[in-house]
């Protein structure tokens, strides 16, 4: 099991006092006797736990809460990527704020969860690393996954900023853990959850690739084909899964 991680005291008090801050100055903001906050939570279950943390802490700054963004001080959307299409939801919701706002210039909006996180992470890693290509590998029809739970797969995969996506279904082996878990798919099922998924990861990823089009890239030469059609990998394909790239000339290795 995995030791839980503990902040370290410094930081604790650290937050402890930013808290405080945050509680006094919304304390001068709010238009009632007390703050009032609306949260929003979208998607997974890990999403609605998140959410009820976050509550939690604004609870601790002295706030209380609403269900009427019209009410509230401070409007948090509490977002996820991979469930129901969040973040248009989120985005919509956020347009039909203004007016919330033009009342209540003080108010203020915020946009927090794994929906964001997931926009920061790909946006940071493509500023430092211009050329840098994003892929995963999954695997389809697990033990026990639902149908609910692939679709959640499917439009996590739809959003999600990948150049490459590998989908591989679940295959039974003797000796793992996984072997004995209840709720196995039936070969058919797996071969189509896989099928679905790898359809909606190459919807997803193709506009990447085909902005490649035109550029310049460094291959890697690996063989021939029978009929002496050379091909090779650029630094973006990974080997087996990704496809290869043609050429009309250069030498094996």
């Amino acid at each position: 099991m995995k030791d839980k991680e503990v902040m370290p005291a410094a930081e604790l008090q650290k937050q402890k006092l930013y808290a405080a801050d945050v509680a006094a100055i919304m304390q001068v903001r709010a238009m009632g006797a007390e703050p009032k906050a609306f949260v929003r939570t979208y998607g997974c279950q890990q999403n609605v736990a998140d959410g009820e943390k976050i509550k939690g802490m604004l609870a601790e700054m002295g706030f209380a809460f609403t269900d009427d963004e019209n009410e509230a001080d401070f409007i948090l959307f509490n977002t996820c990527a991979i469930r129901e299409h969040a973040e248009d939801r989120v985005y919509g919701n956020i347009g039909a704020l203004k007016n919330v706002k033009r009342r209540n210039p003080s108010v203020l909006i915020a946009v927090c969860g794994c929906m964001m996180e997931q926009e920061r992470v790909a946006e940071r890693i493509r500023t430092r690393v211009p050329h840098a290509v994003l892929r995963t590998t999954l695997i389809a029809g697990f033990p026990g996954e639902t149908e609910e739970q692939f679709e959640d797969l499917c439009d996590f995969v739809e959003e999600a900023p990948f150049d490459y996506v590998g989908v591989f279904a679940y295959s039974r082996e003797e000796g793992t853990r996984a072997f004995g878990l209840p709720g196995q798919l039936d070969a058919d099922e797996k071969a189509d959850r896989a099928q679905r998924l790898r359809d909606v990861a190459d919807a997803s990823c193709m506009p990447r690739i085909a902005a490649r089009v035109g550029q310049e890239m460094d291959v890697l030469v690996e063989g021939r084909e029978e009929d002496g059609q050379l091909f090779g990998r650029a630094m973006c394909q990974a080997p087996e899964v990704d496809g290869v790239v043609y050429l009309d000339a250069g030498e094996v290795g």
